[in-house]
């Protein structure tokens, strides 16, 4: 089986069905296979071209086996507006949609169908690059699934079969590449007699029938004439796509019936994670976590007037115990070695003004005469909203759930561990360091509520693509605040738990502004 899935973010999918007017106010649906197939070639030459055209010549012609569907619940709309035209009236122009919800994908299968292992990857690929599909307002989140055991309610239909009940509905698809060496053949014989034809009856003006045939270019494979441009084709007279065949599927009678929207109680819970994305020309290091979360922090008291909730602090200027207040998380969510993203995380939600102080926070200075960082807030939830290990889906380690956690940045001790008078560490029966590092990471995990690890193990540093960055290479004291300093040196620990923990987990000195942070790894 071969499945993809597309989750249509901005909830809606713009596509006109192949021979319709803009303005007959039609919706493709579902997707035409053809569609698909000229969306992943475009993928493939603007963002991918490093795949060799082999394997993307093979996949295609895989994929001309005509898939079914999953079609989530949706509805039909429109919108009319006018494009102005200097001189003259403006044109009355209707744009026709598909409305699904963002979070219930259409998914398209192909149950008997089975790809090499480099083929899989390719698609993969080209999936994990596709941003839009249809028009380009249709923003798409595209995934392969290799395993999918939902169920298909929009199948071929089969003359002569007294198919179930449904609609009928023509659809766009691609022909296997054999039957499309015989058509072309058979083309390019129409037309060369077309062109003898015309020879002969030079003398006179050729018929407007006549010269499309005699001058149209029928491309030398399906690979070439998925890369034709519409307007092109028109242009040479094809009234159908060379290498295109049309499809009857039935879906199923209600598949773009209007539904009235589900009134739902206003909900009273607050958002606990906001996240940002970052963009600038300069990237500031993973080692300047602290900094960066210190600077967040001052500019959201700024813009909240000192709320508790990032101030850490109550009205009287006494401190919030149990860290009620906001963990600000710089995170290297692409493993590069730069700050990309920052998790806003606080335990006991954020409230109105928060919520209003979070919205407002676009920009960041930067020190050393850099650029200022752009801050883009992507969505206000829950962690389990955001957190996963696909990257593909800019999901967040650090907001997963895992059995296994590694240090991101150093775990900084907030007290001495315990010495003799001649320096050396005092140590258990069992050679283990009283208050030592792994005593203050097992005393920080309960003073949590969270379940001490079935395994510590430390780990020297932070493991990023170009480089290994130790624990020292960190910034590990903050510069304002005029709080106690965290104890010399810097550890990393790979923590095991018995069962899954959700993140975010950052612990020891710091915490609240970057250090200490852990990230999910994959458990077995």
């Amino acid at each position: 089986m071969v499945a993809l899935e597309l989750r249509f973010v901005a909830g809606r999918f713009h596509a006109t069905p192949w021979g319709r007017h803009v303005n007959e106010g039609a919706a493709e649906w579902p997707p035409s296979p053809w569609r698909l197939l000229r969306a992943l070639l475009a993928t493939w030459h603007r963002k991918c071209s490093h795949v060799p055209e082999s394997l993307v010549r093979s996949l295609v012609d895989r994929l001309t086996v005509l898939p079914e569907f999953y079609l989530p619940p949706a509805s039909a709309g429109h919108t009319r507006h006018y494009m102005p035209k200097h001189p003259g009236n403006p044109d009355l122009v209707f744009d026709a949609f598909v409305t699904i919800a963002p979070d219930t994908p259409v998914v398209v299968v192909w149950p008997d169908l089975g790809l090499a292992t480099d083929e899989g990857a390719v698609l993969h690929e080209l999936l994990s690059a596709l941003t839009y599909f249809g028009r380009a307002e249709s923003w798409v989140e595209a995934r392969y699934l290799n395993h999918w055991s939902g169920e298909i309610n929009c199948r071929l239909a089969v003359e002569g079969t007294g198919d179930s009940p449904g609609e009928r509905v023509p659809v766009i698809a691609a022909v296997p590449p054999e039957d499309y060496a015989a058509w072309r053949d058979l083309e390019r014989e129409k037309t060369a007699s077309a062109a003898d034809e015309l020879a002969k009856v030079a003398k006179t003006k050729p018929s407007r029938s006549r010269k499309p045939r005699a001058t149209v270019d029928v491309p030398d494979d399906l690979f070439a004439a998925l890369h034709a441009e519409t307007t092109d084709l028109r242009k040479q007279g094809w009234s159908f796509p060379p290498g295109a065949r049309t499809a009857y599927y039935l879906r199923p009678p209600d598949a773009l019936a209007a539904r009235p929207p589900r009134s739902r109680r206003p909900s009273t819970r607050k958002p606990t994670v906001a996240r940002y994305a970052l963009h600038s020309a300069v990237l500031p290091s993973l080692t300047e976590a602290l900094p960066l979360g210190e600077r967040t922090r001052r500019a959201l008291m700024s813009w909240s007037d000192a709320s508790p909730v990032f101030a850490g602090k109550n009205g009287e200027g006494a401190p919030l115990p149990g860290h009620q207040h906001a963990f600000i998380l710089p995170a290297d969510d692409d493993d590069d070695g730069r700050i990309d993203h920052i998790v806003v995380y606080c335990r006991e939600g954020f409230g109105a003004t928060e919520r209003r102080a979070l919205g407002g926070l676009r920009r960041l200075w930067q020190p050393g005469g850099r650029p200022d960082l752009s801050l883009i807030l992507l969505n206000l939830g829950e962690p389990e909203d955001f957190g996963g290990f696909d990257a593909g889906r800019d999901e967040s380690l650090s907001l997963a759930a895992s059995r296994v956690w590694c240090s991101r940045t150093p775990f900084v001790l907030v007290r001495h561990p315990k010495r003799h008078r001649d320096g050396s560490p005092k140590l258990r029966p069992d050679a283990t360091w009283i208050d030592g590092p792994e005593d203050q990471l097992r005393r920080e995990l309960s003073l949590r509520g969270l379940p001490q690890p079935v395994a510590v193990e430390p780990v020297r540093g932070a493991f990023v693509r170009g480089r290994d960055l130790t624990w020292l290479h960190f910034r590990r004291q903050r510069q304002s605040g005029g709080g106690r300093e965290g104890m010399p040196g810097a550890f990393g620990f790979r923590l095991e738990f018995e069962k899954p923990i959700a993140g975010p987990l950052a612990l020891g000195y710091g915490a609240h502004f970057g250090l200490g942070q852990f990230v999910a790894a994959p458990s077995a």
